[in-house]
């Protein structure tokens, strides 16, 4: 009975301490580096130019910062983006020009408006160098 006694907490102690590294080791596994998640977003990009499907790129850089933080796609918004920028320590100014080329992004995805030849070749453009930019913070 003793020993029982004595045994019992450390059971208990060593299934919580197994059910914690596990829990750690999924949160783990799930996000990707963030070398492999540059490399596959920038393949996605480079599909979406071949498409001259630039009116998917909001849903390519939701996508991109939801993988990244581990975050449902539905709550990275404007506002989600630029408070992540700014606690990534991303000056204003550089905020605000990703937020004008998000908001151009929206735009396109949601109105379904066409944007002309030499608009979408610099949207694509423009996309490659914001994909750069963040995958480097």
């Amino acid at each position: 009975l003793l020993l029982l006694l004595v045994l019992a907490p450390v059971f208990v102690i060593n299934k919580t301490l197994v059910a914690t590294l596990q829990n750690t080791m999924k949160k783990l596994a799930g996000k990707p580096s963030p070398k492999a998640l540059s490399a596959r977003f920038t393949a996605e990009l480079e599909q979406l130019t071949k498409q001259n499907n630039a009116s998917a790129l909001y849903q390519l850089f939701t996508k991109y910062f939801a993988t990244r933080t581990n975050t449902p796609t539905s709550m990275v918004t404007e506002n989600w983006i630029e408070q992540y920028l700014t606690d990534h320590g991303w000056a204003h100014e550089k905020t605000q020009d990703f937020l004008a080329f998000m908001s151009t992004c929206a735009q396109l995805h949601f109105s379904g408006s066409g944007h002309t030849h030499q608009n979408t070749k610099q949207l694509f453009k423009n996309a490659q160098y914001w994909l750069l930019i963040v995958s480097e913070k």
